[in-house]
């Protein structure tokens, strides 16, 4: 991963540490940040071998911004919905 990227984690690593859909990324200080679960974690507590298994991949819809000082995902405006599904809900809806 690259310091200071927005991820989605696609898999979970074993022991649960990294969840699955969370938001996360690493800053300068290999500390890694999580979105969805408000936390850090020190590089010590998650690259264990056995359990730095989980997956991610870069974030489309947001991007890492920052606010007031804090690092903080901002929408991705030139994010475009490929899902059908969400496309047909918000067909009928309008």
């Amino acid at each position: 991963m690259e310091r200071n990227k927005l991820y989605t984690v696609t898999k979970a690593s074993s022991d649960n540490v990294i969840r699955l859909g969370d938001l996360i990324w690493l800053s300068e200080d290999d500390v890694l940040h999580s979105i969805m679960y408000m936390g850090t974690c020190l590089r010590k507590n998650w690259d264990i071998p056995g359990q730095n298994d989980f997956q991610v991949e870069p974030c489309e819809k947001f991007y890492l911004g920052e606010y007031d000082g804090l690092p903080m995902p901002i929408r991705n405006k030139n994010y475009i919905v490929t899902d059908e599904k969400i496309i047909e809900k918000a067909q009928k809806l309008y």
